[in-house]
């Protein structure tokens, strides 16, 4: 994105990543523009918002405070990812500064 002007004429603006619908006949949908990166389910707001959709979608009733999510590691990120990393990456810079994100993210949120 970094490379697309359009994208960066609008740096700054508010935009929008997520959105609902119901459909004519009550069928219901949901888009996430949010999950670009796998390691940003690191955030436990964002696991919150896809299993709320998730109840939502199936007409279930969502928890006034939103379904319960725990904090994760990256660790435990790797262990579920489907197209696991290689130990290269997991050695690199990247791989740390993701665990840092995380861990900050993590950081006063409630379990």
């Amino acid at each position: 994105h970094s490379g697309n002007p359009h994208v960066r004429a609008r740096s700054g603006m508010p935009e929008h990543v997520a959105w609902a619908a119901v459909g004519e006949y009550g069928a219901r949908g949901f888009g996430l523009t949010g999950l670009h990166d796998y390691w940003n389910l690191g955030h436990p707001d964002l696991r919150k918002l896809l299993l709320n959709a998730c109840v939502w979608l199936a007409k279930g009733e969502v928890p006034e405070e939103g379904v319960p999510v725990k904090s994760v590691t990256l660790e435990e990120l790797v262990k579920i990812n489907p197209a696991t990393p290689n130990n290269k990456w997991m050695q690199s810079q990247k791989f740390q500064s993701w665990r840092q994100q995380i861990e900050t993210w993590n950081q006063g949120f409630g379990e």
